[in-house]
């Protein structure tokens, strides 16, 4: 089984046209990530709606993993698919069921396959097992987050203006899937360790069960002495109040539903809207357990990567930046790895997708380097500007001390009460977004993690600012008003 995406080097440059889709800080969290991103968001939209995508960049500097799109081309390609959504809406509850199958299909694998490939020294093997691994990766992000990009905001801001007497509250009603999120099912799970007569016992099992949660891209896993707190805190509280919270996240899906039916009755909104609704609540499923389900494959697939390193007498972090076809020549045809070329790459490499001929085309070295630290320059530029206005994601106000946070790695260095400013959240943030205030980001919708984990936790949320990480800086006063979707430097 040999990759199918043809790898050739070409000289590359990102074109001024092009602006930052989404940037991650920290992003390989297996081999040939850069381009496997890269493959399937610039793929997925092909696949699911027959729509060909637009052609675009992904690329590395200093370890910051970033995708690029011509604004103009994306702007037209989300109308189409916008478009396409709300003359069938049925289209995005049909790719929901897809997802739901593939997402089994793919953690049954990880959970048959890894435990006899980390104890296999046969090469050609070891490569089956990552093509393989590939394949279900594919086939199952391609229904998660891409396809919700080109309609999330859209669709919001059509039915809010539709709807705009609706308050605030009742329109994150609409917008909460039935479903419960992972954060949720780790809450009521520990509940139930609160109630339990064999605490440690099953406390260690639900640590075995959830200790993935904010790993995401490879920064760390919770151990049980992070849930010991975690339920020292919660036991706090009380027990009626714990058993309301159980209840609550036991009929979480009936609650749920009841009141979306009663604000539909309410301010009489009409079928046709109802499935547009519906629409945004299952993309904000579809974000949701797209997190849930690869940040537990990216845990489980470490022991088969460790196993690519020693190998290759490389270190792990490195060896995630192995190219496919490297890949194959070093595991099946036993070529040797350019180890110094590989570990440069994080520094400075481009990739460019052709989906017309399957073909991924690369340019990598100083030069690449220098040119993409001069694009990010340019992109990142904030100006004198002391206040921004961004989506709400959830209501409030507050004002607070703000805390840039550039990558998880760095969660730690928020304190209590702060305001937490990111260019956008994922799991790995959670130990940090627990004791923050209030949370502003660069990028994202009202169906990214940020808004989905806001509404959860009922604290003020404003997202897609562009650029807050470089408009403020720590330590700044600043105050955020949800309610209007504005954050202001006040000293």
């Amino acid at each position: 089984m040999k990759y199918p995406w043809k790898m050739q080097k070409k000289k590359l440059r990102i074109p001024n046209s092009h602006f930052i889709l989404q940037k991650k800080k920290n992003a390989a969290a297996f081999y040939a990530q850069p381009v496997f991103h890269g493959i399937i968001y610039l793929a997925s939209q092909k696949n699911v709606f027959g729509m060909p995508w637009i052609e675009g960049t992904v690329s590395y500097h200093d370890a910051l993993a970033f995708w690029t799109h011509n604004e103009k081309e994306t702007e037209e390609l989300n109308k189409k698919i916008t478009d396409f959504i709300i003359k069938k809406p049925k289209h995005i509850f049909d790719l929901k069921v897809k997802f739901d199958k593939e997402s089994e299909e793919f953690l049954k694998f990880i959970e048959t396959k890894v435990d006899k490939i980390k104890d296999e020294n046969n090469k050609k093997k070891l490569y089956e097992f990552f093509a393989e691994f590939h394949d279900h990766y594919e086939n199952t992000y391609i229904y998660g987050e891409p396809i919700v990009w080109p309609i999330k905001d859209t669709i919001f801001e059509m039915l809010k203006k539709k709807y705009e007497y609706i308050p605030i509250k009742d329109f994150n009603v609409m917008l909460t899937s039935e479903i419960l999120t992972f954060t949720q099912k780790e809450k009521l799970s520990l509940l139930k360790v609160a109630f339990s007569d064999n605490k440690d016992k099953d406390l260690q099992k639900h640590s075995d069960n959830f200790s993935w949660i904010p790993f995401d891209y490879g920064v760390a896993t919770f151990d049980e002495n992070y849930f010991k707190k975690e339920l020292d805190k919660l036991m706090k509280v009380g027990t009626e109040r714990m058993k309301e919270e159980v209840y609550e996240l036991e009929n979480f899906k009936e609650i749920t539903l009841k009141k979306q039916a009663e604000i539909n009755e309410k301010y009489d909104v009409k079928e046709k809207y109802q499935k547009l609704f519906k629409v945004l609540r299952v993309a904000a499923y579809l974000m949701d357990y797209k997190k849930e389900v690869f940040t537990k494959v990216h845990v489980a697939v470490i022991p088969a990567q460790e196993k690519l390193a020693k190998i290759a007498g490389m270190e792990l972090t490195d060896s995630q930046y192995i190219l496919p076809n490297e890949l194959y020549e070093f595991l099946v045809e036993g070529k040797e790895l350019d180890k110094k070329k590989i570990i440069e790459r994080k520094n400075g490499s481009i990739f460019w997708i052709n989906n017309h001929e399957n073909i991924i085309y690369y340019d990598e070295g100083p030069e690449v380097r220098e040119n993409l630290g001069k694009f990010l320059e340019t992109h990142d530029v904030a100006g004198s500007v002391s206040e921004l206005k961004g989506m709400t994601a959830h209501p409030g106000k507050i004002k607070g001390r703000a805390r840039i946070i550039e990558s998880a790695h760095h969660t730690h260095e928020l304190q209590e009460g702060e305001i937490l400013i990111t260019a956008m959240t994922s799991p790995d943030f959670m130990m940090a977004i627990k004791k923050a205030s209030a949370i502003v980001t660069d990028e994202g919708g009202i169906t990214c993690h940020a808004a989905i984990v806001s509404r959860e936790l009922k604290i003020p949320c404003i997202v897609g600012t562009k650029n807050a990480t470089k408009v403020f800086e720590n330590d700044d006063i600043i105050e955020v008003d949800a309610n209007k979707g504005i954050v202001r430097k006040i000293k």
